[in-house]
């Protein structure tokens, strides 16, 4: 009995910790899209896989396992906006893009190996507010690094 109670100890402890591993912070942190600056590309890495069935990441904003790329758009109603990640072997990255307030306006989450991409279109009273790009890492091996782009497809009006 007193085995089956260390090894669970152990088992409850590890998950503690895990929790707690954060991922690598997207470089820079965050940029702004406008119309002399249509893209911008940023880098991350990861040390756990978050493999939950949920949209987003557990914990959202608080989650440690996901990294975040906060977005700024310095553009007109309609804008158009492509995020991408390209696809890496044996790794499983899903995408997922929240206007403030925490609306998700587009996610992808394609099968191992395959790449990320969200177009998604730019609301007038998000403008200079921060989209936040979320990249969970559904299941990566240790140290899995990343490279995103955000692009401009369609400047919108005025």
């Amino acid at each position: 009995m007193k085995r089956i109670l260390t090894l669970l100890s152990l088992i409850a402890l590890t998950g503690v910790l895990a929790l707690n591993v954060p991922a690598g912070a997207a470089t820079p942190a965050g940029a702004t899209l406008s119309k002399k600056k249509k893209t911008v590309s940023w880098t991350g890495s990861f040390i756990l896989s978050d493999p939950s069935p949920i949209d987003g990441c557990v914990g959202e904003d608080a989650s440690p396992i996901c990294d975040r790329f906060q977005l700024k758009l310095d553009l007109g109603e309609g804008a158009k906006v492509k995020v991408v990640i390209p696809g890496q072997a044996a790794t499983d990255i899903d995408l997922y893009v929240w206007a403030p307030g925490r609306i998700l306006v587009g996610s992808s989450g394609n099968l191992p190996g395959a790449g990320e991409s969200v177009e998604f279109t730019h609301r007038a009273r998000f403008r200079n507010r921060a989209y936040t790009i979320e990249i969970k890492p559904y299941v990566v091996i240790p140290s899995t690094s990343y490279k995103a782009t955000a692009t401009v497809l369609k400047l919108g009006a005025k």
